[in-house]
């Protein structure tokens, strides 16, 4: 009986400290402000997925166009060797002058 008087006086020590801690531990949690700061970073993370959706989606239009642009000017450089099969030589005389550089000496 007199272990059940001291378990039952610790206990409500116990809850009288703790009840008092629990304020004090918000105020000072409060005084940080994490609540502003937890919206903020909500919102700052809601903009990063928002620009990282829409950086993706500008990606595959630009590859899109990309494969479309690439695709073009193969067709057309194909054409320019197949209807003037001498232009060859000209246009990889002008290749190795860009790339290069070519001086006449």
């Amino acid at each position: 009986m007199r272990n059940q008087t001291n378990s039952k006086e610790i206990s409500s020590e116990a809850t009288e400290s703790s009840s008092s801690t629990v304020p004090s531990v918000t105020n000072f949690r409060e005084g940080f402000g994490l609540e502003k700061e937890r919206r903020v970073l909500h919102e700052q993370g809601l903009k990063i997925a928002e620009n990282h959706e829409n950086s993706q989606k500008n990606r595959r239009k630009l590859a899109e166009r990309f494969k479309k642009a690439s695709a073009e000017k193969l067709r057309m450089f194909n054409t320019l060797l197949y209807e003037a099969p001498y232009a060859y030589p000209i246009l990889s005389l002008i290749a190795m002058i860009r790339t290069k550089g070519y001086s006449r000496t």
